[in-house]
């Protein structure tokens, strides 16, 4: 919501409470939500550790959906260093589980991102990714279908 160190804060009061009462459920989760705030931070190489953390948190804990939330948070991270193939390779995995697990958010947030790395390189592809995130958000009655519809236009 705009303040990344407060929730930065938060987020590491809630880690050490579940570790404190030894109740893990949605820690993999609020690592990957504590690396969203260190990327708004600026704080990438630690927003990367954090984000593979969370990955590998929640492939241990069967938790697939927080799994694939992980995976397109590394993404923006990766692409906020400039790292667009790795950026791509995440995304694409995390839409295949999101389809296998039937997870739509999850589809269109890397079916958008995808697009934002192709876009200044391959239009027609990114373009495509964007309609496809679109028809998703517009299903899902999501906010992200604005972004969509825009990049769309910008591309027309």
């Amino acid at each position: 919501m705009g303040y990344p160190v407060q929730a930065a804060r938060l987020i590491k009061a809630s880690l050490a409470l579940r570790k404190r009462v030894g109740h893990r459920n949605g820690e993999a989760g609020a690592i990957n939500e504590l690396g969203s705030a260190y990327r708004q931070m600026g704080r990438l190489a630690e927003a990367q550790q954090l984000h593979r953390r969370a990955i590998a948190a929640a492939a241990d804990a069967g938790e697939r959906d927080v799994e694939s939330a992980a995976l397109n948070d590394l993404g923006l991270t990766l692409s906020a260093t400039s790292r667009q193939p790795e950026a791509l390779e995440a995304h694409r995995r995390a839409l295949e589980l999101a389809t296998r697990i039937s997870h739509p958010y999850e589809q269109g947030r890397a079916l958008a991102a995808m697009a934002g790395c192709l876009q200044p390189h391959d239009q027609a592809e990114a373009r495509r990714h964007w309609e496809r995130a679109l028809t998703i958000f517009q299903k899902l009655g999501v906010p992200e279908r604005f972004e969509a519809q825009r990049r769309i236009a910008m591309l027309t």
